[in-house]
């Protein structure tokens, strides 16, 4: 899919939800729909929003992830709420008790734009009696082996679903995408057990077919 497709279909999900917003509802237009100019306008009519004074309280972030500040500035709010306040309640997860059996690696490796690799990673663990790889698009074990079916249970399913398992992993491994956005602010403000967390730029698939030999160079280590 090109990166027009994929703003059009954005564009196409943004409409829907506005449509399908409550006619009292507050509406925030950001990102890119806001740099369109798009004929509908942000809404705001909460009282504690429109007054807050934003103060960053000398949090920071990533200068490659300038779209996570621009999307607190345009609802005039800040950092630190990002930092502070970020999180997911946590669900029923497909198999209740698997942080109290395992070990847990978790990955997310597909980004919009490429995919990123980590066979040292899934090589180091994959049979590691005490430990399981939970990646979240796709399953990394082959069908016959012991943990498949297990691991499998948690492929694309509702981020919720992660969040506990994010929480209370030994490592992370994800690329700069969605749930880098989770697990960034969770491990900044110490919410995190994982004492290796790993966030890899993302990196467009080489034409026609990805060879990738080893994982991405460019990669921060918190």
């Amino acid at each position: 899919m090109t990166s027009n497709e994929n703003l059009f279909l954005e564009a196409k999900q943004c409409i829907k939800i506005i449509n399908e917003a409550l006619i009292n509802s507050d509406i925030l237009i950001c990102g890119t729909e806001q740099a369109r100019g798009n004929a509908v306008k942000s809404r705001i009519t909460n009282r504690a929003l429109l007054n807050y004074i934003p103060n960053d309280k000398g949090y920071t972030i990533n200068p490659k992830w300038p779209h996570l500040r621009e999307f607190y500035q345009n609802i005039g709010l800040d950092l630190s709420i990002y930092y502070e306040y970020f999180d997911i309640p946590s669900v029923s997860a497909p198999i209740s008790n698997i942080t109290e059996e395992y070990n847990i690696i978790f990955a997310h490796t597909k980004a919009s734009t490429g995919n990123i690799q980590i066979p040292d990673v899934i090589a180091k663990y994959i049979n590691n009696e005490n430990t399981i790889i939970i990646c979240a698009n796709k399953n990394v074990y082959p069908n016959d082996h012991p943990k498949y079916e297990i691991a499998n249970e948690y492929v694309n399913i509702p981020i919720a679903h992660y969040i506990d398992i994010i929480k209370q992993a030994t490592e992370i491994h994800v690329v700069n995408s969605c749930f880098s956005c989770i697990v960034y602010p969770l491990q900044q403000t110490n919410r995190l057990s994982a004492t290796t967390v790993m966030i890899y730029d993302r990196k467009p698939q080489p034409q026609p077919q990805p060879q990738w030999k080893n994982s991405p160079k460019m990669r921060m280590q918190f």
